[in-house]
């Protein structure tokens, strides 16, 4: 990605081998982990750019990814544990220097 990218992977644990289930790119090094939406799952937040006119000068925003895993196998309580999945993209907002989003966005991409 060099020194203007972020990845975000999601990696289960829970097969008999690590299993890529999820991937995401940014194009500015800027990136967020945290439970977006409640569900138990490591959602991502991306700060992104147009690269227009030029990256210096693009407007930059937030864009969030969902993780779409759901219920896994049972933890130590008896009860399921979140299983990760896919990340699906929910929306962009929030323009420089906005701090990373507490929920998931749901706006344009790029937002107008």
């Amino acid at each position: 990605m060099g020194a203007h990218g972020t990845v975000a992977v999601v990696v289960d644990l829970g097969g008999d081998a690590p299993a890529v289930t999820g991937r995401v790119s940014g194009v500015t090094p800027d990136a967020a982990l945290g439970d977006l939406d409640g569900d138990g799952l490591l959602d991502v937040a991306l700060r992104q750019t147009t690269a227009e006119p030029s990256y210096a000068a693009a407007p930059r925003y937030w864009q969030t990814f969902r993780d779409t895993g759901g219920p896994g196998p049972a933890g130590g309580d008896g009860d399921p544990d979140p299983a990760p999945g896919a990340l699906a993209s929910t929306g962009c907002g929030g323009t420089w220097p906005a701090a990373p989003p507490s929920r998931l966005l749901t706006g344009p991409c790029p937002p107008g």
